[in-house]
């Protein structure tokens, strides 16, 4: 044999251990966003979080136990494996729990705990999707504080206006 041959045959093996390798460990969203939260936040053990897949949307949400901490990640897909990156954080305790995410001046999601039981959140008036997130805090001390929780989203990422003081409004119908 010739070494272009023995080159070329090398380089397929790797090749398909490389795809073999990729497609047994990122073959669900779920295992993508495992392996990034192993790689991004090594300090976080398996049983000091709870994955939450919100619907219709391409974020699974990580609710870490101590300190109450939500890490936002992006998961994509291609040629049927999926990738995970953390596409932001929301540090409940140092804050109120409410904000607005935006990449590109465009929102692309936010938190909020002063919607009102049946109403619908609405931005520039288009009705974003939401996920209430309170069950997912029925087993901590602070649930109280959660009580309202809810992660809003647009369809796509979209550009907002701002009132006289610089904020995106948030009303409820």
């Amino acid at each position: 044999m010739s070494k272009k041959v023995i080159t070329l045959l090398l380089i397929c093996v790797a090749f398909l251990s490389i795809f073999t390798y990729i497609s047994f460990n990122f073959n669900t969203e779920q295992k993508a966003v495992n392996f990034a939260i192993h790689k991004d936040l090594p300090e976080l053990k398996k049983e000091d979080y709870q994955l939450v897949k919100i619907p219709h949307s391409p974020y699974i949400l990580c609710i870490t136990n101590i300190p109450h901490s939500i890490y936002i990640f992006k998961t994509s897909a291609f040629l049927n494996m999926n990738f995970a990156s953390i596409s932001g954080a929301e540090h409940l305790y140092a804050g109120e729990g409410t904000g607005m995410h935006f990449l590109n001046d465009k929102l692309i999601y936010g938190f909020d705990k002063g919607e009102p039981k049946g109403k619908a959140i609405y931005i520039d008036g288009k009705k974003m999707s939401k996920v209430d997130l309170n069950k997912y805090f029925a087993k901590s001390k602070y649930k109280m504080n959660y009580k309202n929780l809810v992660f809003y989203y647009p369809n796509k990422p979209m550009v907002t206006t701002k009132n006289s003081l610089g904020y995106t409004e948030v009303t409820y119908r």
